[in-house]
């Protein structure tokens, strides 16, 4: 287990993409990106992304304890008793036990899952310099 001072200090650390190329799979009519990840204390971690009608992105901690994921599914009520409505973007940190404390945000680009993924990154202090397949998306009118 890893406890949320752990969760934060892998977050805000600077990690790399070691994977020469980011591309996205599709199966059963759904988008899934995988990547690994090396911050700069040597931990490994892993990138995860999903797109179909919207998309999410995680970052993950031995692939399975959620450092900090995207999305804009579902609503949300924090144990604060914070409520956030389904459709707005959010992010969700690990707070030792869970994934359960979300907040929303403004920084990641919900048209365009490509953009959005590369907002991520930044977001995340994740370097990437090898090559991207991008999703062609279907632009709103």
């Amino acid at each position: 287990m890893v406890t949320e001072l752990e969760a934060e200090r892998l977050y805000r650390m600077k990690k790399w993409v070691i994977d020469e190329e980011l591309k996205w799979e599709m199966r059963n009519k759904k988008y899934y990106l995988k990547a690994t990840l090396i911050a700069e204390d040597g931990t490994e971690l892993s990138l995860r992304g999903t797109k179909h009608i919207k998309f999410s992105f995680c970052i993950l901690y031995r692939n399975i304890i959620p450092i900090r994921r995207f999305d804009f599914f579902d609503n949300h009520t924090n144990a604060d008793g914070t409520k956030i409505l389904g459709g707005k973007p959010h992010k969700h940190k690990w707070n030792g036990l869970n994934c359960d404390h979300a907040y929303e945000v403004d920084d990641i680009n919900i048209n365009d899952v490509n953009i959005g993924l590369f907002n991520f990154l930044d977001e995340c202090n994740i370097e990437f310099s090898g090559k991207y397949q991008s999703i062609l998306v279907k632009q709103k009118e």
